[in-house]
């Protein structure tokens, strides 16, 4: 059976990018996690008479779906550019 051989320089800088790469993943799931969580928790509760008040006043959510909106996003994705 043929057997490969590394130097352990090699080896090492592989262990090490891989180790890297694996932490990173890792980091970055955790930031999505803890902003989504900063996110929900901004939110502010908003008790049932709050929201029938909200409601009268700037209508259901319903109702805004079905009004006309302009999608700025590609105006958003260009300003963010540059």
């Amino acid at each position: 059976m043929p057997t490969a051989t590394i130097d352990i320089k090699t080896l090492r800088k592989v262990v090490h990018e891989e180790v890297e790469d694996a932490v990173r993943k890792v980091l970055d799931d955790e930031i999505r996690v803890k902003l989504a969580q900063l996110i929900l928790r901004s939110i502010p509760y908003v008790s049932d008479e709050e929201q029938a008040e909200l409601e009268k006043k700037f209508g259901s959510l319903e109702e805004l779906r079905k009004g006309e909106f302009i999608d700025v996003t590609d105006r958003v994705v260009h300003f963010r550019k540059g």
